[in-house]
């Protein structure tokens, strides 16, 4: 629920910064042993941003790679 609101609350300030016109992007960790669980994270997040009224043509996923790190977790960020 914690990490819910979080990325709520980031969405919330990517809209308020130039009303939502930039893109988000989703960056999901791959190759760590999480992996099943960050992918689960990013429909988490693509869902929040949708029901805040974000199209989901203006959200990208993408992967980076990881060492392995158990705890790697999703990247969100925007541009402008």
């Amino acid at each position: 629920a914690c990490q819910r609101a979080g990325i709520a609350d980031f969405i919330s300030r990517y809209r308020g910064t130039d009303g939502g016109n930039g893109s988000l992007s989703i960056a999901v960790p791959s190759g760590s042993s999480n992996e099943i669980s960050a992918l689960k994270a990013v429909a988490d997040a693509r869902a929040i941003a949708r029901d805040m009224g974000i199209d989901d043509s203006r959200v990208a996923v993408s992967p980076y790679r990881t060492s392995g790190d158990r705890d790697s977790a999703i990247r969100i960020s925007y541009t402008r």
